[in-house]
Formats: C-alpha cells, sequence, structure tokens
C-alpha cells in the first residue's frame, strides 16, 4: 500500500493559489483604476458641466446687454442698469470671474474692476470662438490660467462667443470654482 503524501499549508492546490493571487490584483487594480481613469473621468465630467453652465450663464447675459439688432459690442451699452444686472447674475450663479471681451482681448467689463480697460492675450482662444464654439479648461489649484495668473481654487475657465451675422464681436470669460465638487468628489472616491 502506498501512501500518497498529504498536502497541507496555506495554499494546498493551484486553485486556491490562483484565487489568492487574483484577489490581490483585483485589491491593487482598484485603486489604480480608481486615481488614473475614474478621478479624472470625473473631473472631465464637472469641466463639460461647467462649461455647459457657463455657456447658458453667457446666453443670458449677452441677452441684458445686447440686443438682436446690435451689431457691436461697445462701452456704451454697459449702462448702470446693465452692469447691476452682470454682477447680480454673477453673484446668483457664485462665479469667481465674469469677463465681457472686445475680440481685440480688450477687457471692456469685469467683475474685477481693476482689469477694465485692460488687454489679455485672446490669441489661444480667439479662433475656437470665432467659430461660434466655446473653450472650456480646467485649472488646479497653484497652476496659471491662459493669462498667466496662478489660481487659488480648483477653477474651470470657459470662454464663450458673443457672435452677430457669423462675426465674432466680442466673448464672455467666466471662471467657475470647483474646489468644493472636486473635494467632495474625493471624499466619494476613498
Amino acid at each position: 500500500m502506498s501512501l500518497k503524501p498529504i498536502r497541507c499549508g496555506l495554499f494546498p492546490t493551484t486553485f486556491f493559489r490562483s484565487l489568492v493571487l487574483f484577489s490581490l490584483l483585483a485589491v491593487l487594480a482598484l485603486p489604480l483604476y480608481t486615481i488614473f481613469y475614474l478621478s479624472p473621468s470625473f473631473v472631465d465630467y464637472i469641466t463639460a458641466l461647467k462649461e455647459k453652465q457657463a455657456v447658458t450663464v453667457a446666453v443670458h447675459m449677452e441677452s441684458k446687454i445686447l440686443s438682436a439688432a446690435q451689431q457691436e459690442l461697445t462701452s456704451v451699452i454697459l449702462t448702470d442698469d446693465v452692469l447691476k444686472k452682470i454682477r447680480g447674475t454673477s453673484r446668483d450663479f457664485n462665479l469667481m470671474l465674469v469677463r465681457i471681451l472686445l475680440p481685440t482681448g480688450e477687457i471692456l467689463f469685469s467683475t474685477n474692476n481693476d482689469e477694465i480697460g485692460t488687454t489679455i492675450n485672446f490669441a489661444r482662444v480667439a479662433p475656437m470662438l470665432s467659430k461660434g464654439l466655446s473653450y472650456a479648461n480646467h485649472i488646479e489649484i497653484g497652476e496659471l490660467d491662459l493669462e498667466g495668473a496662478v489660481m487659488t481654487a480648483d477653477t474651470v475657465e470657459t470662454y464663450v462667443p458673443i457672435m452677430r451675422d457669423n462675426r465674432l464681436v466680442g466673448g464672455f470669460e467666466i471662471y467657475y470654482d470647483i474646489t468644493e465638487d472636486r473635494e467632495k468628489l474625493q471624499a466619494l472616491l476613498q
């Protein structure tokens, strides 16, 4: 009578070894998937959502400053009543910054009064805006916006064109603070 050796130990069969190895790989893969795929996907979603909201807000504000018949954007149309409405809309939608820009990059209006009359480098987004397309950019805390300013919050910077007869007459630059959204997202993912 021959006796078979009895296997003992932590991993008695190949099946159990494979099961433990698969479990370890799954435990390692899930955090990597969350960090490198899921979290950036959510940030992209938040950016797209804020861009859509910025376009809606810009269309609303445009209706306050330009009638359908007006073909040019000038400082004359920015009456006290119009400025009050724009500032109110900015507060209502909790916007960090709102700028109304001429195609040259001159700031016709800003919720930061010190910027009015200055010029920003509008060249990077002007070609897109002249086609009637908006542009959004997610900027993390400490990074630079398109004008070179350091952001003090997670921000979605959105440019929305103001078009008349398929011609760019100006644009809105709208900043949304998404720091709270990002913090909530991180808490959910953890």
